[in-house]
This record gives C-alpha cells, structure tokens and sequence, in this order.
C-alpha cells in the first residue's frame, strides 16, 4: 500500500516542539523520505536535534537546521537543505510566536518582532520553497498554520491575532498566484 506522503520531501518550520513537531512525527507516518526541521532550538527536551533523532527511529530521513525565518539567509539555507534529497514537495509554515506584551499597549518594537516571525517570516518560507519547486518542475504544497486568534482576535492578542488572521489572506493570494503551476 502507497502511503500519502512515500517518497516526498518536507520541511517545517517551528518543528521542535508542540504543533509542529507533532506535523514533522504525522509526515513522518505517512510515508515522508526525508523531513527537515526548521527552528531556533536545537535542544535539550523538545529540540530540533531530539526531534530529528525521533523522525529517524520512525524511519524518516530526518535533519535539523538552525533556523530563524525572520532572517532571509537563515531561510535560504532551510530551503536549500532540501536538495539533497530532490528539492521542497512540501512546506509547512508553522513558526510562529506569542507574547506575553500582546494587547493595546503592544509595543512597535514587540509588534514588529511578530510580524516578522509570523507574518514575514511564513512569506519568505513560502517564497523560496515555491521558488525551488518551481525551478524543479514540482507540484508541491505550502501550508501555513494560522490559529482561531486569526479569525477572532482578543484584548491580550493584538498583534498575535493581526498576523495569525494575515496568513489567512495571505494563503488565498498566494494559492491564486501560484496555483496555476501546480502548487496548492
């Protein structure tokens, strides 16, 4: 039996921990050749390292880079980690963060800050994965994780639920942009 994933290559974002890495250990089950995981925390408990150590007793090729996608090389050098194994088939765009700071006092240091993680930082994941499968010929998939603080937001999620609720629209431009090439 053929499972979803057998043979595809995906990287996630925010995968060390929490929602992403339980992502990286569901593609893990379904069949993913090779996982790479995308975060700033390379250990202890829940760490990029710990986690790829688990995709690999699941029997996934599995790869930790340090990476913060607020920062455009760092995303460059994520993406680019995928060759060796054929290049992105899908990207998850989880990373994302929280601050206690949120509400109507946010700061603009603090509110440029999460924009920047989680806003920008999924634009320019997404960028250069469509970027790597267009120039391989591949039909993949870009997923961006976004919360119930995006389609409602709350007193102490200012700027969380801004950014959250821009990935939303943000996915609908892009599948409209980039789906004629085959990428969903």
């Amino acid at each position: 039996m053929k499972l979803m994933l057998e043979g595809k290559v995906a990287i996630v974002t925010g995968g060390s921990s929490g929602i992403g890495r339980s992502i990286a250990r569901t593609m893990a089950a379904h069949g993913c050749k090779a996982i790479i995981i995308g975060d700033l925390t390379p250990l202890p408990r829940e760490g990029g390292v710990p986690t790829a150590e688990l995709l690999a007793e699941q029997g996934t090729i599995a790869r930790f880079v340090q990476t913060d996608v607020s920062e455009s090389s760092s995303v460059a050098a994520l993406v680019d980690a995928a060759r060796e194994w054929g290049g992105v088939d899908a990207m998850i765009c989880n990373a994302g963060i929280a601050l206690a700071s949120d509400g109507p006092k946010l700061t603009e240091q603090d509110f440029q800050h999460m924009i920047g993680v989680n806003l920008a930082g999924a634009l320019a994941c997404a960028q250069a994965s469509a970027q790597q499968m267009q120039t391989n010929g591949k039909r993949g998939s870009i997923v961006f994780v976004s919360s119930m603080g995006g389609l409602r937001g709350s007193s102490v999620t200012v700027g969380y639920s801004a950014t959250k609720g821009g990935l939303l629209l943000m996915s609908a431009s892009l599948a409209d942009a980039w789906g004629p090439s085959g990428i969903r």
